[in-house]
């Protein structure tokens, strides 16, 4: 396998370890911007795969052409010196966000898979990022690169076996359970649901993008690590929403919908409690990564970052999983909506 081979698999890992957080993985996400638009929500993820794979190839482009190493210098390049230095503070608020709610998610799955108290689990989880933060950009690189695999086929055979399982009557259902029978218009904002989803993972990924100078070897790699990132995202978001149109009614106000339909397949439930754990780790740890890089271009120390971040995780964590994704998320989705407009402007209008 050849280095530039390498780096397109690593570059794809962490931008996909990056957007399958716990949200994804547990189904809420899934659930609250594809899955109750019923069958069109399938194609709402097929945009967003779409989209995905542009963006990641922009900003890739974009960091290979101008050789950018960090957000600061990304936002100032697309947005110009205001709207950048704003931007940037915007998305540092909204890493805040997303890395407690990673934390709140470790918390909730321990409590309902393991039994253990959430604020343990939460602990546990922090003190494992803080000490993945040590070990800096490669530290950060190889844990993607090792989980993502196992997040994208894991996921995907997952879905799947749910989904053709004899007792999920699933081709009955999947229909029957659409928005049409739930009263929901198929075509209601399913499109603009889609790029919300996009735009606010968008933020925390190009942060993580930009600070991958050294994998961009070359155009083909920002080209294709881009674009089969977002494809990789868009398969299993499709593999993954299956057993959820089967599953409706019962899982909809659950906060790990994914979970409590695994938790009666005896062998399966194992599976899935490693692919969830992988997606809050790998998430909460591009979240942290991010922060620790954007307040390390400010001459902010970094140890007392990482120390701070751990801390601040824990205590915000107690907010819920659920309330992150439902009232915060897609706030932040509209302002990373602009930022991808800007990021495609960037990368293939301007000169």
């Amino acid at each position: 396998m050849t280095s530039e081979v390498k780096n397109i698999l690593k570059t794809a890992s962490v931008y996909t370890g990056t957007v399958l957080g716990a949200g994804f993985a547990s189904g809420k996400e899934l659930i609250n911007f594809f899955v109750r638009y019923g069958i069109s929500g399938i194609f709402g993820m097929i945009i967003s795969g779409i989209f995905f794979s542009l963006i990641g190839f922009g900003v890739l482009k974009i960091v290979h052409k101008k050789r950018i190493t960090n957000y600061h210098d990304f936002s100032v390049y697309i947005l110009g010196n205001k709207l950048g230095n704003l931007s940037e503070w915007l998305v540092c608020a909204f890493l805040l966000v997303l890395f407690s709610a990673m934390i709140s998610a470790g918390g909730e799955m321990s409590h309902t898979v393991f039994k253990i108290n959430r604020l343990k689990g939460e602990i546990i989880l922090s003190i494992l990022c803080f000490i993945t933060f040590l070990f800096e950009l490669d530290g950060f690189i190889d844990i993607n690169t090792l989980l993502a695999p196992i997040l994208v086929i894991g996921g995907i055979l997952t879905g799947i076996y749910i989904f053709l399982s004899p007792a999920s009557c699933a081709f009955e259902n999947v229909f029957k359970n659409s928005a049409l029978s739930l009263n929901f218009s198929v075509s209601e904002n399913f499109i603009f649901s889609s790029l919300i989803y996009v735009s606010y993972n968008i933020i925390t990924a190009v942060t993580v993008l930009v600070s991958l100078n050294k994998l961009i070897s070359s155009y083909k790699v920002s080209k294709y690590g881009g674009i089969l990132g977002g494809v990789c995202v868009c398969i299993l978001g499709i593999s993954m929403s299956l057993p959820l149109f089967s599953n409706y009614e019962k899982i909809y106000f659950s906060q790990m919908p994914v979970l409590n339909i695994v938790l009666n397949y005896d062998f399966l439930k194992y599976i899935y409690v490693v692919i969830l754990l992988s997606a809050i780790f790998t998430t909460a740890l591009a979240n942290g990564f991010s922060l620790i890089q954007n307040f390390g271009t400010k001459n902010m120390n970094k140890l007392a970052v990482k120390i701070f971040l751990t801390v601040w995780g824990i205590i915000m964590a107690q907010i819920g999983f659920s309330n992150f994704i439902e009232k915060i998320y897609p706030f932040f989705g509209t302002i990373g909506l602009f930022e991808a407009i800007m990021i495609i402007r960037a990368a293939f209008f301007k000169d």
